[in-house]
């Protein structure tokens, strides 16, 4: 399956999308949430 390469590519995301978060609040955070599961 290809669930370890998503992960290791949202992994990548996630870090990025912690950097915005500081800025933007929990906005992407929770779309990344309703994504993920």
């Amino acid at each position: 399956m290809l669930t370890c390469i998503l992960q290791e590519e949202l992994m990548k995301l996630l870090e990025t999308k912690k950097l915005l978060e500081t800025k933007k609040g929990d906005g992407h955070h929770h779309l990344l949430k309703q994504y993920i599961y």
